[in-house]
């Protein structure tokens, strides 16, 4: 308990020691200042804390089982011939893989930065769905099968035109939709939570910022848009180890190995269900998930990202990161095994995304947008469609800087970008 407790001061970024506990003077305005009395806020951060602690028994379990040591006795031995910036660094990560980078970023400075990125998402993103409409084709990359992509398509443009603004949908729930809520792959705490981590990079969101950011994904469609699209990788998932286990295909052993299985794993019940209590199969069910659709995390994220401090320049940045590790880095695998193939959705996505941005300006009456030559409106598929990987970053700094803007202003983020705009206008 005294862990747990710990954890909720760091996560409050307090790092006064036991002042905080003192009855003086200096204890109570400690507490005015890094004490949270929303109670929604406090038991976020409690319910953060406590699943904080379960992943570190977990990661300390799966180490001992592989390494024999814990994660802390593996520190210690890294340390022995470690320099101090190696020590550092390796803490930093794993700091970073429990959201723990940047603690003595103080709660008013947080809360500024909060406003700021909710801010910029309300003006960036009033049709950042239209992004979301690559989900099909990495899914049909993830599954090495193109013909489900319209289906899946179908599924999210239905989901958002029927649900997505209804307080509470009546709308009847498939078998798929039920097995992803089984699986926990659709948790509306998680969604939300999702979309909230990868536009605001390294900031748990409280008060009016929290409700802002939450009622936007909601009302902009990019909430049920992820929901169905999780659900429709649940069945892809199903459909894949299914299909694999019958080994039809030469690379067939190769992709249950990357979900943790072996044909051998993969039991058919009699209505030709897999056992979905197997916790093999649920972990592999997960995993296929989660390289489906997208989204940022701290292990995708390059270290600084992680860091509260440099929220700002993170700003709409993590995607790109998360793209290139789950979406190019497999295209990389993929063609080192032989299977070319397997990058047919990704070149089709150029097209898919020209068109997409084609409806995106239509829909904002925008006709500068859909203008350009042909090499223009090409680089900009290719932009859209992330086969750039992170060197998008530079490439629309210099487009930034081709338009008037600055360059030096782009790579800082959206933020310091409407800055250097005002600046510019006065």
């Amino acid at each position: 308990l005294r862990r747990i407790v710990d954890d909720m001061i760091k996560d409050h970024e307090y790092k006064g020691g036991d002042a905080l506990f003192n009855t003086n003077a200096a204890g109570l305005a400690a507490r005015d200042k890094w004490l949270d009395a929303n109670l929604q806020d406090s038991m976020a951060s409690f319910i953060r804390s406590n699943i904080g602690q379960a992943e570190a028994a977990r990661a300390d379990i799966m180490s001992r089982e592989r390494y024999g040591k814990t994660v802390q006795e593996l520190l210690e031995d890294g340390d022995i011939d470690a320099t101090g910036s190696q020590k550092a660094t390796m803490r930093d990560i794993v700091d970073a893989a429990h959201q723990r980078l940047g603690r003595d970023l103080s709660p008013g400075v947080r809360k500024i930065m909060g406003l700021v990125i909710t801010a910029e998402n309300i003006a960036t993103l009033p049709y950042g769905i239209f992004s979301q409409l690559m989900d099909p084709l990495t899914l049909a990359f993830r599954k090495n099968d193109f013909s489900t992509v319209f289906e899946d398509m179908g599924r999210g443009v239905k989901d958002v035109l029927t649900r997505a603004w209804a307080k509470d949908s009546k709308a009847p729930k498939d078998q798929w939709e039920k097995l992803a809520e089984f699986m926990g792959s659709v948790a509306q705490a998680q969604i939300t939570n999702g979309l909230s981590d990868m536009y605001n990079p390294g900031l748990h969101l409280s008060g009016m910022a929290r409700k802002a950011n939450d009622l936007f994904f909601r009302m902009n469609g990019m909430e049920q848009w992820d929901r169905s699209m999780r659900v429709a990788a649940t069945k892809g998932a199903v459909e894949f180890i299914k299909t694999h286990a019958e080994g039809k295909n030469e690379h067939s052993a190769r992709f249950l190995q990357e979900l943790g299985l072996t044909k051998d794993d993969v039991k058919l019940g009699k209505d030709g269900q897999l056992d979905y209590g197997n916790e093999k199969i649920q972990d592999a069910i997960y995993q296929f998930v989660t390289e489906s659709v997208v989204r940022p995390d701290a292990a995708t994220n390059t270290l600084w990202m992680n860091d509260p401090h440099f929220a700002l320049v993170a700003h709409m940045r993590r995607f790109t990161w998360a793209f290139s590790h789950f979406v190019l880095g497999r295209m990389q695998s993929e063609a080192k095994h032989g299977n070319y193939m397997a990058a047919m959705p990704l070149l089709a996505a150029i097209p898919w995304m020209m068109m997409t941005d084609m409806v995106k300006h239509a829909a904002q009456f925008d006709v500068r947008g859909t203008q350009g030559g042909v090499t223009e409106t090409l680089m900009r598929g290719i932009e859209r469609a992330g086969l750039m990987g992170r060197s998008e970053v530079f490439e629309q700094a210099l487009n930034s800087q081709n338009y008037g803007g600055s360059f030096i202003a782009s790579l800082l983020g959206p933020a310091a970008e409407d800055v250097n705009k005002m600046a510019r206008a006065f």
